[in-house]
C-alpha cells in the first residue's frame, strides 16, 4: 500500500513541478530534500527504544517508497538514450547502424523478458530470454573485459618501470604478491617447512602479509578519506548547498 502511495505521490509531484512557476520549484526541491534527510537522521540518532523512536517502524516502508521514486530515473534514462539514438539514425551520423542495433536489442530483450515473466509455460519465451542474456549478453560482457585486460597490462608496464625508488619498491611488492598467488611462486619456497621458524619467509606467507597488513592499512586510509568526502557531499546535498548539479541552471 505504501509503495502504491509513493508511486501516486511521485506522479503528482512531477506534474505539480511542471505546472508551478519556475521560481517555486527550487524551494520545493529544497524542502523535500531536507525533510527526507531529517527523517533518516532523526531515526538514526534517536534511541532504539520504540518509546523514544517511533520512526523506526516506518523506515522499511519509506525505504521502499524511495526505491519507487528513484526508479523513475530509469525510464527517463531509457527515453533520453532512445532520443539520442533516434537522432543518430535520422541524421545518418557516423555509426548510425549501431543505433539500429540498440533499438532491435532493446525491443528483443523487453519482449522476451515480459514473455518469460507472464507466459512462463511457453518454452519460446524462456528460451529466447536465455539465448539473449546468457548466450549473447554475458559473452559480450566477458569479451569487453578481456579487451580491457590489454589496457591494464599496458598501464601496469608503464607503472612498473623502475625509474625511482618508489617504483622499485612497488615492483618488488607486486612481484611477491603475484608469485604468492600462482603454483610456480609457491614452488620456489616449498622446501621451507610450515612448522619451521622460517615459515614466514615462504612466498605465499609474505604475499599474504603484504596484502593483509601493508595493503590493508593503505586501503583503510583511502576509504576513510573517501567516506569523509562522501559525508561532506551528503551534508551539502541535504542542506542544498551543492550548486554543481541542481541549481546552476534554471529548474
Amino acid at each position: 500500500m505504501l509503495i502504491a502511495a509513493a508511486w501516486v505521490v511521485s506522479v503528482g509531484i512531477f506534474f505539480l513541478l511542471q505546472a508551478m512557476p519556475a521560481r517555486w520549484r527550487r524551494p520545493m526541491i529544497i524542502a523535500f530534500t531536507f525533510l527526507g534527510g531529517c527523517f533518516y537522521s532523526f531515526e538514526f540518532f534517536l534511541p532504539a527504544d520504540p518509546r523514544w523512536n517511533p520512526l523506526t517502524e516506518y523506515k522499511t516502508g519509506f525505504g521502499n517508497a524511495w526505491v519507487v521514486i528513484g526508479s523513475f530515473a530509469m525510464p527517463l534514462g531509457v527515453l533520453n538514450l532512445s532520443l539520442v539514438h533516434a537522432k543518430n539514425i535520422r541524421r545518418r551520423k557516423s555509426g548510425w547502424y549501431n543505433s539500429v542495433v540498440y533499438f532491435v536489442a532493446m525491443a528483443a530483450m523487453v519482449t522476451f523478458a515480459f514473455w518469460q515473466q507472464y507466459a512462463q509455460k511457453s518454452k519460446w519465451g524462456v528460451g529466447g530470454f536465455e539465448l539473449l542474456f546468457l548466450y549473447a549478453f554475458v559473452p559480450l560482457n566477458a569479451t569487453l573485459f578481456s579487451v580491457l585486460a590489454f589496457y591494464i597490462v599496458s598501464a601496469a608496464y608503464r607503472a612498473f618501470r623502475i625509474s625511482t625508488a618508489e617504483a622499485a619498491l612497488m615492483t618488488a611488492a607486486a612481484s611477491v604478491v603475484m608469485l604468492g598467488q600462482v603454483p610456480l611462486g609457491m614452488w620456489l619456497t616449498h622446501r621451507i617447512s610450515l612448522e619451521s621458524p622460517a615459515a614466514a619467509l615462504r612466498v605465499e606467507q609474505v604475499s599474504h602479509w603484504i596484502l593483509s597488513v601493508i595493503n590493508m592499512s593503505a586501503v583503510r586510509g583511502i576509504l576513510f578519506g573517501a567516506m569523509v568526502g562522501a559525508l561532506a557531499m551528503a551534508l551539502r546535498v541535504w542542506l542544498s548547498l551543492e550548486r554543481g548539479a541542481y541549481f546552476d541552471q534554471r529548474v
